[in-house]
């Protein structure tokens, strides 16, 4: 199946035409590696924002064709991908030369018109998303958000470089801040990304495959049809009967 590569996937995303050909090919790698939705997300949300204003509509086409096949093939999976949207909408909406283009605006309100008519998003998401299109408060007020939420993973990002690990008397392997205080570990994770993650981590132990021990075969050994077969006892006069099982 191959690795996830979030520059791979950023260079896709550049080199996408807007061409249905090219962007099935895109969607295809995003939809195939649809356990790291999260960094897709991240990706597409951070070429969206550096992108020209005719090669962020290629991205939204993307993202497009990413929902709808997504409800094709897997149901509940569409909403892995819708997250974040108001993000994708907004650095869009705040780019001035695709706001100065009447054919550039008429097409991503097409988009949306999709997204209601084929029941992509509910009707009240697809209306969210319109009016923080048309409007520049809204906009501002979720470009704030995604500032303040940069900040807090930059923060955390600087923290866990900062961070030291060290060995326990019983060897357990313990996090500790740079500063001597003991770290909470890592968040509780659900049982969806616990299962994928205990996937992973198996198939990096290569715990060799268990061989049975070889039984030398010798005379002092019983036949195997013998086993089981009693010990011999001593008689009254202290010979010793030992059963004939050529005769048996």
């Amino acid at each position: 199946m191959g690795n996830f590569d979030t520059a791979h996937l950023k260079s896709k995303l550049r080199k996408t035409k807007p061409t249905e050909k090219s962007i099935a090919e895109t969607t295809a790698f995003i939809i195939k590696f649809r356990k790291y939705h999260t960094k897709s997300i991240d990706t597409w949300l951070y070429c969206i924002r550096k992108a020209k204003a005719e090669d962020k509509l290629t991205i939204l086409y993307v993202i497009n064709h990413t929902l709808q096949e997504s409800i094709r093939q897997k149901p509940g999976l569409a909403k892995l991908f819708s997250k974040r949207l108001e993000n994708v909408i907004c650095h869009l909406g705040c780019d001035k030369k695709l706001q100065s283009d009447e054919t550039l605006i008429r097409k991503v309100k097409h988009v949306l018109q999709i997204w209601e008519d084929r029941n992509v998003l509910k009707p009240s998401k697809v209306e969210e998303l319109r009016s923080i299109f048309e409007d520049k408060e809204k906009r501002k007020r979720i470009l704030k958000k995604m500032k303040a939420g940069e900040k807090k993973r930059d923060m955390k990002a600087k923290e866990s470089k900062e961070r030291v690990r060290h060995k326990s008397e019983d060897g357990k392997v313990i996090p500790e801040s740079y500063d001597g205080t003991p770290d909470e570990g890592d968040p509780e994770l659900s049982d969806r990304d616990l299962y994928a993650q205990e996937n992973v981590e198996q198939k990096k132990l290569k715990i060799p495959k268990s061989t049975p021990e070889k039984v030398k075969k010798g005379r002092h050994q019983w036949p195997k049809s013998r086993q089981f077969a009693p010990k011999p006892v001593k008689n009254q006069l202290g010979f010793i009967n030992v059963p004939n099982y050529q005769n048996s």
